[in-house]
């Protein structure tokens, strides 16, 4: 088969642009629709991001004061804690000055601790009379009990005595 080449040179350089332009507007059509197509996924994708991120954030404000107000109550459990320890006072360690100052002939038989009036009442029947004496002189002794007042129901009685003492109590 022969070709034979009856065209010429404008209109070959003419029909080679024409494939040249040909080419490039495809190229730019293609590059166009790809850029569309990206486009639509990328507005696609931001919608249900937006979407998402809506609820995501209504979760995360219940979420917050759910947290917020645990927070609160933790808040609060600390500062009474913090109360109860501003308003601690050491009876035990009253009680345990008290019952070591006592000796085996002293029988309490109350023991009242009034915080308001910082006082302390100790009622009890005392064998005898020696060992009220030592309980008496061992109490003057401690440092967290002060201004004592003993009353003694019956002063001439040698055993089975009953007192009632009233003190400070030094915090």
């Amino acid at each position: 088969m022969i070709y034979l080449n009856l065209v010429s040179e404008e209109i070959k350089n003419k029909i080679k642009l024409k494939s040249l332009y040909d080419i490039v507007k495809y190229g730019f059509l293609f590059i166009l629709v790809f850029v569309i197509f990206i486009s639509i996924l990328f507005f696609g994708a931001s919608f249900i991001l937006e979407k998402n991120y809506s609820n995501i954030g209504e979760d995360n404000l219940i979420k917050k004061g759910q947290k917020n107000s645990r927070v609160h109550e933790v808040g609060n459990m600390i500062v009474a804690l913090e109360d109860i320890q501003n308003n601690f006072i050491p009876w035990s360690l009253v009680l345990e000055d008290v019952s070591q100052s006592s000796n085996q002939g002293i029988f309490f038989s109350a023991i009242r601790i009034n915080k308001s009036k910082n006082q302390i009442t100790l009622e009890g029947i005392a064998s005898d009379r020696p060992s009220l004496i030592s309980f008496k002189e061992n109490l003057q002794s401690l440092e967290s009990i002060s201004n004592f007042e003993f009353f003694n129901y019956d002063i001439f009685q040698k055993e089975d005595i009953v007192f009632n003492i009233k003190a400070k109590l030094n915090f």
